[in-house]
């Protein structure tokens, strides 16, 4: 048995160092379609349960104003169209916790493979090295964090994501840089971005394999990308509010240098 794991262990290596590119877009790709379909799984759970909420609180109104009903016709008029409510709303329901929005889903999947994926082993792995050399000391470290963080991400990173988003939706350029001016305005989107992958930047560049670097940050963007997938799907007020084009398009701020 260990010796099977050994060999699978460095058959893994061994194709991670042979196939970047191949090895960062299948893992980025497939962690970035799996994050956003569980954090879709969540998101219905909650609105089903919102839906259940609400409906218990209808029915609620309704008793009360049966009770206060003096005819019994008219307390079974209301009590059918009760029960008449409450299975709509339940169909409705079930209806909406099987539903998986396979746009959304595709998108951070593509997101994922090519820029996650394949432009970040070159950028990581083969730009970097020229750029700042293979050093590991602090100092070396802590520059190509900062360049990562304050010019990388915010000129290039970040708003492939929303363009990508855009592409995927169908929404214009304007609009997509509008989204994302608001997420750094308004949503702190910045200083959480700066907060996760601050630290975690530290280590890919000191104490990871280079081969392993975008994996490592793949499994770490894992978890981001539930709660960044839950973010996106948020209700939002389009600034012009005469273009009815907008209001059918599903909000995804892509938010974390990922998507």
């Amino acid at each position: 048995m260990a010796a099977d794991i050994s060999a699978t262990m460095e058959l893994v290596d061994t194709f991670w160092s042979n196939s970047p590119y191949t090895a960062a877009a299948l893992t980025c790709g497939f962690k970035a379609s799996a994050a956003d379909y569980v954090a879709q799984k969540r998101d219905f759970k909650k609105r089903q349960e919102a839906l259940q909420e609400e409906l218990e609180q209808e029915e609620e109104a309704q008793l009360l104003e049966i009770m206060l009903q003096t005819e019994e016709e008219l307390y079974n008029s209301n009590n059918s169209n009760e029960i008449s409510t409450a299975v709509v709303t339940t169909e409705e329901t079930k209806e909406e916790k099987a539903t998986t929005d396979l746009r959304r889903n595709a998108a951070f999947l593509f997101y994922g493979a090519i820029y996650q994926g394949i432009a970040q082993e070159y950028i990581y792995n083969h730009l970097y090295p020229v750029l700042f050399g293979t050093d590991i000391s602090i100092t070396s470290v802590l520059i190509k964090v900062s360049f990562d963080l304050l010019l990388q991400t915010t000129l290039l990173t970040l708003p492939i994501a929303y363009l990508s988003k855009a592409f995927i939706y169908k929404y214009g350029i304007q609009e997509a840089f509008r989204r994302y001016k608001d997420d750094i305005l308004n949503h702190g989107l910045l200083l959480k971005y700066y907060s996760l992958w601050g630290p975690v930047q530290c280590l890919t560049f000191s104490v990871i394999p280079a081969h392993y670097r975008i994996t490592f940050i793949a499994c770490v963007s894992f978890f981001w990308l539930i709660i960044l997938s839950s973010i996106a799907s948020k209700a939002r007020n389009v600034i012009n509010e005469d273009e009815e084009d907008y209001d059918d398009v599903e909000e995804c701020s892509l938010v974390d240098g990922m998507t």
